[in-house]
């Protein structure tokens, strides 16, 4: 089968969340497996994680990444011409096109290339379906321009959890468009894991000390605010060691100034991005993974938590909660998506921190069982349905 992946942000700018790993790790299982697969993506500049990776090209066989070049940015949002071109002369070797994400131009413009040369495209939200934070005028603004158009003529919407379904459903989606198919985790990238302690000694942690760890994107929609108010009230001996890059929405000057005011200098520490060997070590060394997302169709980074035998506290509202709800963490109810209380958000998320620091026993229940979750998101099956996926639309049945 020959594929064409289209993202605004893919491999090395792991700066850019957990877009750039999906599509990168479910294009090299689909190659590994025969398929040929090409990603069509913007050229971003340098990115600011290259010298924590290794091997910062992609060089697995039969994956080809075309690199758009750039007249225009602003943020993750470029302006790439050449995009016209390659749809022109290249578009009819793909038997199917994968869109990735929403709020960009590359999407649209590839959607209709393909609407106008009848081939079946699938659009993958990734979470950003409903907006809710940052821009919100214009991201409606995209949905009436180009967004509702593009994802109304798709063949179908790929959607990673239940979670993500009943918010398609909610906004009027026909639930026999919606095609499912969970994210994985490479367990071969977890093995052989760090030894325990380097992280904690930078940090000047002890072993005794519980540490609670935040890692992925410092934006509103993680929110870490909700974190850092939750663990203010928190009694006993513990750490919250908040890593990420800056998503440049404000929330990190807001979480500088939270901790301040809070008196949490001492018991909080907030750091950059890491990633490769030092994001292993960074959940190695953590007792607890936390994530109080207000809203993820996933998270990815969960099951790579449990992948280092690390337990997790998560908000109802990530896509993975199911997977680990009394098996291998702890879920916080922060009620419907439509309604946000930040003080019961607030007051769940210190009880579930409070219940992890008092009770050993249950951290090692889960720790026990975070290794057997872990091997059940792998990336196998996942990969299997996106493949009967596209067969679905590829097929001379289907066609007819």
């Amino acid at each position: 089968m020959n594929v064409l992946y289209v993202t605004q942000v893919y491999w090395p700018y792991l700066e850019k969340g957990g877009q750039v790993v999906k599509v990168h790790a479910l294009a090299r299982h689909m190659a590994q497996r025969g398929h040929s697969v090409t990603v069509l993506t913007a050229h971003l500049g340098p990115a600011s994680n290259l010298p924590h990776l290794q091997n910062a090209a992609e060089t697995s066989p039969g994956i080809s990444v075309v690199w758009l070049p750039s007249i225009a940015r602003i943020r993750t949002l470029t302006v790439n011409p050449s995009v016209i071109a390659f749809c022109k002369h290249h578009l009819h070797r793909f038997e199917i096109v994968h869109i990735f994400g929403l709020y960009d131009l590359l999407g649209p413009i590839v959607a209709w290339f393909c609407r106008r040369a009848g081939l079946p495209y699938l659009v993958e939200p990734l979470g950003m379906f409903r907006p809710i934070v940052r821009s919100l005028r214009k991201k409606r603004l995209y949905h009436r321009l180009f967004g509702r158009t593009m994802i109304q003529k798709a063949a179908g919407i790929m959607v990673n959890s239940d979670f993500e379904r009943r918010e398609l459903l909610n906004a009027g989606i026909p639930d026999g468009r919606i095609l499912f198919r969970r994210d994985g985790i490479d367990l071969t990238d977890f093995d052989p894991l760090p030894p325990r302690g380097a992280f904690r000694r930078k940090l000047g942690i002890s072993e005794e000390d519980t540490l609670f760890l935040f890692l992925g994107r410092i934006s509103k929609k993680k929110g870490i605010d909700l974190l850092l108010k939750a663990f203010a009230q928190v009694r006993g001996s513990a750490h919250l060691a908040v890593v990420g890059p800056d998503d440049r929405d404000g929330t990190l000057q807001k979480i500088q100034k939270l901790r301040e005011s809070l008196g949490l200098q001492d018991r909080v520490t907030l750091l950059g991005p890491r990633y490769g060997p030092q994001k292993l070590q960074a959940l190695v060394d953590a007792d607890w993974f936390v994530l109080p997302s207000r809203s993820e169709n996933f998270a990815i980074a969960v099951a790579e938590a449990l992948a280092c035998h690390t337990p997790a506290i998560l908000s109802n509202r990530c896509g993975i909660a199911p997977w680990i709800e009394g098996r291998a963490g702890l879920v916080v109810d922060f009620g419907p998506v439509w309604l946000d209380d930040e003080e019961t958000q607030v007051q769940h998320l210190r009880l579930a921190l409070q219940r992890a620091l008092d009770q050993p026993t249950l951290y090692k229940h889960f720790k026990n069982r975070c290794h057997t979750v872990a091997r059940d998101l792998a990336w196998d099956e996942a990969v299997l349905e996106q493949v009967q996926i596209y067969k679905k639309f590829t097929s001379p049945a289907e066609m007819l």
